[in-house]
């Protein structure tokens, strides 16, 4: 298969188009929905929405807390005494506009539930109605600007995106993936704006405290990485503001970034699912001090003067206490968006792994303990492949951390890569006894390959039939690429030679790929290769020494690159110099050297033999002299003496000495029996 960069940068391309045409589609749908549901329902107060003069609200009870959501003018507004000049019109404004009417500033409380409408009140609602139903209205120049804005957003984060990861828009199911959380991010915003008006009733720091923005930031970053979840954290952010509009952008800005990038910090890296529980406590946290921020910036804010009103109740017992509602609908806010954003993580990453080729920590975690079934078989029916299979786990994860790739999926892909060797374990050459006839030397090359590439296959098989992740079941099946099984075409050439034959095809004693791509995969092949040659070569080695580990691991990975089995890797010659050099550094602490342990003297404990054997002896004596007259001394047979030898002489049998030391008799001599002989056995 050719290697066109040129039809390969045109199909990138044609992705990324389809990818902007589609997104920028959703956001204008969600712009539309969000239009729809602002106009088909309405946000204030019944009595006010059917009331026509003031006069048909005065001494009506309210149904609802109303906020203004935007600034307006009022003919019976008062602005608080401090910020109001010596004519009595407001002091932050121009003294050309303190001739207009006072401005009703955003987020004002214009009348609470349960509350007795007043002449001024029901004005001032009345006025705000005429301006909330202008807003209602379909505006089509808005819509215009809104969409243009969508585009120049998503066009820009689509060329950031080609040129920080040129190969992103090479996976289908990635660029989905991705699509789907912008999409549902826009939808969620809409919805939960929607929930918030009708519910809620709140003002603008309760929206934005509400709004779960952290949601796909967290999902993102938890799935795709780190960097992904930087990239679309700066989108959202971007798009949230345009979507939902209003007078002020930049609060919402802040607020959308912010969160996005606590999310991304607290649960980037969540191995327990109990980490979620924690994670949405801090982000709870985060979002108070977050509005803290915003509210301090505002100090004439009523929210401040509950507290006022609070301790002035609690010091004076007559007074009935009246709580901070602000503060307590505040805490209930982020309480509900901490949770929302908790109950996703739990299950929506379930069924991202099920339908894209994504693979959560926390699976990784579990995956990583080496409790699963298809391990505990591969190390009970092969277990020189399971420890070849660990110690690749562990090569990849170093080579990973370094890096900066996903550490746990590449132990994870490297202790699972062989579990095709499941069938037909002995044709192998690590499950093999010494002294076990290999079945590999009554078979033909062609058929040993084919026995030899099997495991390639069924590995992938396995990977199925036990419901392993996809970047699992790849690193499987792409882990020796299309490399030439070495030893057998080597022995077939030389047969071929022998009988005058022509060459083999490289093809009959190849694998059939497909070459990794992903990182993980591409360090597990390298890993792979490493630490089977390492057994091979490195015994045969007098000592270990980092340089020549070094220079044999480069030959490895130099002969792979020269067989073209990282070209579709997604990892540059850099990255690859990091890897062969961590791996080196692994082989040779596996391979270490130990100092030979002192043995022990036997010079000290032979005068303690003698002691006690010289001991045993008079104690013999002894026992011989305390016969009585009448017993009779036992008679000894009498046998042929032969002539000690001088070396008989000069020491004694090491037996004797035992016998002596023990004190009992010696056992009568007795012939040793022959070894078995072949026939016997």
């Amino acid at each position: 298969m050719g290697y066109h960069p040129e039809a390969i940068r045109h199909s990138h391309g044609m992705t990324m188009f389809t990818c902007f045409a589609i997104l920028w589609t959703a956001c204008c749908l969600c712009l539309l929905l969000q239009s729809f549901l602002r106009t088909s329902s309405s946000y204030l107060p019944k009595e006010v929405m059917e009331a026509t003069t003031p006069a048909d609200l005065v001494d009506a009870t309210a149904s609802k807390t109303v906020y203004s959501e935007r600034s307006f003018p009022s003919t019976v507004f008062q602005p608080p005494a401090e910020s109001l000049s010596r004519d009595g019109r407001p002091d932050n404004q121009p003294p050309w506009a303190r001739k207009f009417n006072p401005i009703v500033p955003i987020d004002t409380c214009l009348i609470r539930q349960d509350e007795k409408y007043t002449s001024r009140t029901a004005t001032l609602l009345l006025e705000y109605k005429n301006v909330y139903l202008n807003e209602q209205r379909f505006n089509l120049g808005g819509f215009i600007r809104s969409a243009l804005m969508f585009a120049a957003i998503l066009v820009c984060f689509g060329a950031c995106l080609l040129g920080l990861r040129d190969n992103f828009f090479a996976r289908p199911s990635r660029v989905t993936l991705s699509s789907l959380f912008i999409f549902f991010h826009m939808l969620m915003l809409v919805i939960a704006q929607h929930i918030f008006h009708t519910y809620a009733l709140g003002n603008s720091y309760h929206l934005r405290i509400f709004l779960p923005m952290a949601l796909f930031p967290s999902l993102g970053v938890y799935l795709l990485g780190i960097r992904f979840g930087i990239c679309i954290s700066m989108l959202l952010s971007l798009l949230t503001p345009t979507l939902m509009g209003g007078e002020c952008p930049y609060p919402l800005f802040v607020h959308a970034i912010i969160t996005s990038f606590s999310g991304i910090v607290i649960f980037h890296n969540v191995s327990k699912r109990n980490g979620f529980l924690l994670g949405g406590l801090q982000l709870v946290g985060i979002l108070l001090l977050l509005s803290l921020y915003f509210l301090w910036q505002v100090p004439e804010n009523d929210a401040w003067n509950e507290w006022t009103r609070l301790f002035f109740t609690l010091l004076h017992t007559d007074e009935p206490v009246q709580l901070p509602h602000f503060w307590i609908k505040l805490l209930l806010m982020a309480l509900a968006n901490s949770f929302i954003v908790i109950i996703a993580l739990f299950f929506l990453p379930a069924l991202c792994e099920r339908f894209f080729d994504v693979v959560t920590p926390i699976a990784l975690h579990e995956l990583s303990s080496m409790d699963h079934p298809l391990l505990n078989r591969l190390n009970d029916e092969a277990k020189g492949t399971y420890n070849h299979s660990v110690q690749v786990g562990q090569f990849a994860y170093d080579a990973a951390q370094a890096i900066g790739a996903n550490k746990l999926l590449a132990k994870v892909c490297g202790s699972f890569h062989d579990v095709g060797k499941l069938r037909n374990p002995e044709f192998f050459v690590e499950n093999l006894i010494e002294g076990q006839p290999n079945p590999h030397e009554g078979l033909p090359p062609i058929k040993s390959c084919a026995k030899i590439r099997e495991h390639v296959i069924y590995g992938g098989e396995l990977a199925r039939k036990y419901k392993l992740q996809r970047p699992i079941t790849e690193a499987i099946v792409t882990h020796h690429g299309t490399d030439v099984i070495s030893y057998f075409y080597h022995k077939a050439c030389m047969e071929a030679e022998a009988k005058s034959e022509p060459v083999p095809d490289k093809k009959d004693y190849s694998y059939e790929g497909p070459l990794p791509r992903r990182k993980e995969a591409v360090i597990v092949e390298i890993a792979d290769i490493c630490e089977a040659a390492s057994r091979a070569e490195l015994q045969k080695w007098d000592h270990i020494e980092y340089a020549k580990v070094r220079d044999f691991v480069d030959k490895l990975i130099m002969n792979k690159m020269k067989n073209r089995q990282f070209d579709d890797a997604d990892l540059t010659i850099g990255e690859l110099t990091i890897v062969c050099d961590v791996i080196a550094s692994s082989i040779c602490r596996l391979y270490h050297g130990r100092p030979q342990y002192a043995k022990p003297k036997e010079e000290d404990e032979q005068p303690a033999a003698e002691n006690a054997s010289q001991q045993a002896s008079q104690t013999s004596i002894d026992l011989t002299k305390d016969l009585t007259p009448d017993q009779p001394e036992p008679v000894k047979e009498q046998k042929p003496k032969q002539e000690p030898t001088k070396e008989q002489k000069s020491e004694p049998p090491k037996e004797q000495k035992t016998q002596q030391a023990s004190g009992t008799p010696a056992p009568p001599e007795t012939q040793s029996p022959k070894p078995p002989s072949a026939d016997e056995h």
